[in-house]
């Protein structure tokens, strides 16, 4: 496995109402049933201007996006269904960013 990056460049609302910014964040290893997708594409969309505006019940800072297609490029220890390099996809979910069921 290549080395992962400490931080990856993310586009961000920082409070309600915000613009988005595009900032470094530290990148955080995946815990036991979690995998971390290098994400390759995403979809914004209308959806996205509701959790700008906080009305999806989100907090801030957030990071929009969803409907994503990546590769796993970390996987916690003793996990056994998924491995570095498969590739993903994850559907809408409801705006709980960064918290992806991943589906083949």
């Amino acid at each position: 496995m290549s080395e992962l990056p400490k931080t990856y460049k993310a586009a961000v609302f920082e409070s309600r109402g915000a613009p988005l910014t595009i900032k470094n964040v530290e990148l955080k290893l995946p815990e036991p049933g979690q995998v971390l997708v290098k994400i390759l594409a995403t979809g914004v969309c209308h959806s996205d201007s509701l959790v700008q505006d906080g009305l999806m019940g989100n907090s801030f800072p957030r990071v929009p996006g969803h409907e994503i297609i990546g590769n796993i490029a970390a996987v916690p220890k003793g996990e056994n269904k998924w491995k570095v390099g498969d590739r993903v996809g994850g559907p809408w979910h409801g705006g709980q960013l960064l918290l992806f069921y991943v589906v083949r």
